[in-house]
């Protein structure tokens, strides 16, 4: 089940996805473009709603530099802390989108 929400936030098993994943047990997730994908906005805007989570979330999320130029740190997370995420993100865009998730878990 936690595949089919992956999709639905952006997540797929081709290399062309828009989400960066960290290999492991359990895989990490990319905070950063989890937000942006479930927003539908940039990466910078994305990084200042991840600075306005609370910080019980944000301590669930260490920072990670993937491979690649010009990388930086980002915060990854768990599935778990992406679902606990996604019930924080404002707008209408991301309700849409978390309905969308919803939709996929039942």
């Amino acid at each position: 089940m936690s595949s089919l929400v992956l999709q639905c936030i952006g997540v797929d098993d081709g290399n062309d996805s828009k989400i960066r994943v960290k290999d492991g047990s359990p895989p990490m997730i990319s905070v950063i473009d989890t937000i942006a994908s479930v927003c539908e906005t940039c990466k910078n805007y994305a990084a200042k709603i991840f600075r306005r989570l609370p910080d019980a979330v944000k301590t669930k999320c260490p920072h990670w530099k993937f491979p690649g130029e010009r990388q930086k740190g980002t915060p990854v997370c768990d599935f778990d802390t992406v679902i606990t995420i996604m019930q924080h993100l404002p707008g209408k865009v991301a309700a849409r989108n978390r309905d969308k998730v919803a939709e996929t878990m039942r």
